[in-house]
């Protein structure tokens, strides 16, 4: 019976899904309030170590084979490698991500290209700009 507990945990998807659960709950221990009896300092290395255990699930999926697909009636999903993912849901037919581009692919219509970078930079920006505005109408004149 032991033999049969140990192949099943040997699969990818069960390590990936146990990790997981073990990473969030160490995540909610290290962020939230619910055990606020336990130190600060405490709490901060429980975070710490959520944080690292979430990227073994994402290894443990990419590592078999170097790609990973799960279907279902919503979505599709294959994991590549570190730079390509392809994500089908249902209204739209594909979300593909490039090079810090993303391309989302509709059924009815053109896809559009999304720049993921000249986003990020220009919504930086945007904030910088805000944030100035906000400090020179607190400014007496």
């Amino acid at each position: 019976m032991n033999n049969k507990k140990l192949k099943f945990y040997r699969l990818k998807p069960v390590r990936a899904i146990v990790l997981l659960t073990i990473s969030i709950l160490l995540l909610l221990i290290g962020y939230t309030d619910l055990f606020s009896n336990i130190n600060v300092n405490i709490r901060s290395w429980f975070a710490i170590v959520g944080h690292s255990l979430l990227l073994f699930p994402l290894i443990e999926m990419v590592s078999f084979k170097n790609r990973v697909i799960y279907n279902s009636n919503f979505i599709n999903i294959t994991l590549n490698d570190w730079n390509s993912h392809r994500i089908s849901l249902k209204e739209v037919s594909s979300i593909e991500f490039f090079d810090g581009i993303l391309y989302v692919h509709l059924h009815t219509k053109p896809s559009h290209k999304i720049d993921i970078k000249s986003y990020i930079k220009t919504d930086i920006y945007r904030l910088m700009e805000l944030f100035e505005q906000g400090q020179k109408s607190v400014l007496p004149s």
